[in-house]
């Protein structure tokens, strides 16, 4: 074994727009949900949503499971729209967390 290679050190693990991504997905957010974090960290990167579905697809193609982020969309949109059905709380009516005031 030649000299420079005997001694190999191990790296410690990339941090960066694609290990962020990559994560957020695995965790099951959505590509908005997963943009708008990339860009609060890394506010000068040129990622936008197709840098995302690309991170997304490269999962997909790699064997990972992956939620479909319109399905996941979708969802939180129904839940949302359940929440808003339900009517307003005493807190956002009034401000005051007290019900019996």
């Amino acid at each position: 074994m030649r000299k420079y290679m005997a001694k190999t050190e191990k790296k410690a693990p990339k941090e960066g727009i694609g290990t962020l991504a990559r994560e957020l997905i695995l965790s099951g957010k959505s590509n908005i949900e997963v943009l708008e974090a990339v860009k609060k960290k890394y506010p000068e990167s040129a990622a936008n949503a197709g840098t995302i579905g690309w991170y997304r697809n490269d999962l997909k193609k790699a064997g990972r499971k992956v939620k479909d982020s319109r399905a996941i969309t979708a969802a939180a949109k129904k839940t949302a729209a359940k929440t808003k059905k339900a009517g307003p709380t005493n807190v956002e009516l009034t401000g005051d967390p007290d019900p019996t005031s």
